[in-house]
């Protein structure tokens, strides 16, 4: 897991969030919107977390590499 890739924060405070650890989500996402500061996946998530609006909470889709994709 690459610490510095911003989706990979972005979804792992989603499933966080999924499974009721808020604050870790929280965490997921601060540091997924200041690794990246023009995303806006992660600030919407915790506009959605404050206002505690879970269900709103989104993944980043991200395609597969192609060196990565099956053949």
């Amino acid at each position: 897991c690459d610490p510095t890739f911003a989706p990979a924060h972005n979804n792992l405070g989603a499933i966080a969030a999924a499974q009721g650890r808020r604050q870790q989500s929280l965490e997921h996402f601060i540091t997924a919107a200041d690794l990246r500061p023009g995303y806006s996946d992660p600030r919407r998530n915790l506009e959605a977390l404050q206002e505690r609006r879970g269900s709103d909470v989104r993944y980043t889709l991200v395609p597969l590499r192609a060196v990565l994709r099956p053949e």
